[in-house]
């Protein structure tokens, strides 16, 4: 009797571990979407403001634009607004070390460029040098989002291979239990026939 308290007390044990376990792919499959898949999408809204920024700016240097600098300036800050609340939206989310670091970077970056765009735009007569910085600091803000949308895939592929684990370590333990009530079985069987 002792023998299959034994086997019952396993069996009790392995179930907690496989909810335990459910519960850890639940919550890893949740934070795939939520901190994965949401901030892949903000980077590619981000990349797309900071792509209408610049289209903006190269249409009012052009000689023939006829956008008006109070409009386009309007216009800008309307971005930077769209900017702001989606680097709050990115920045809600559940961040590794590496990407606060690649988030901080990429804000440093923005200010820089969004001085380059003040100067670009207060120097509407001569903006050759104000133009070259601004291509310089898009250049490193654009490959700033790449990097971070390049670590969502990496971050993503990790709490995949976790998933997947917990998963492979759920169905050894499935394994186990169904061994374990077999084997209970065929105790309690065999006193029955002893009897």
């Amino acid at each position: 009797m002792l023998l299959i308290a034994s086997f019952l007390g396993l069996i009790l044990l392995s179930v907690f571990l496989c909810r335990r376990n459910l519960t850890d792919i639940q919550e890893m499959t949740t934070s795939i979407y939520q901190d994965r898949l949401v901030p892949t999408a903000t980077t590619m809204s981000l990349a797309s403001a900071m792509y209408r920024k610049r289209q903006l700016l190269d249409h009012c240097a052009q000689a023939d634009q006829k956008t008006s600098p109070a409009v386009l300036k309007w216009q800008i800050e309307d971005t930077n607004e769209r900017v702001d609340s989606l680097i709050e939206a990115f920045a809600k989310t559940q961040l590794t070390t590496t990407e606060a670091n690649h988030l901080r970077t990429f804000r440093q970056r923005l200010a820089l460029y969004n001085r380059s765009e003040r100067a670009f735009l207060a120097s509407a007569t001569q903006p050759t040098a104000s133009s070259d910085s601004m291509a310089v600091a898009f250049r490193q803000l654009t490959d700033e989002l790449n990097n971070l949308a390049a670590l969502q895939v990496t971050v993503g592929e990790d709490l995949l291979d976790d998933a997947r684990e917990k998963t492979r370590s759920t169905l050894v333990l499935t394994a186990c239990q169904i061994g374990l009530i077999l084997l209970i079985g065929g105790l309690i069987w065999q006193r029955s026939s002893l009897l």
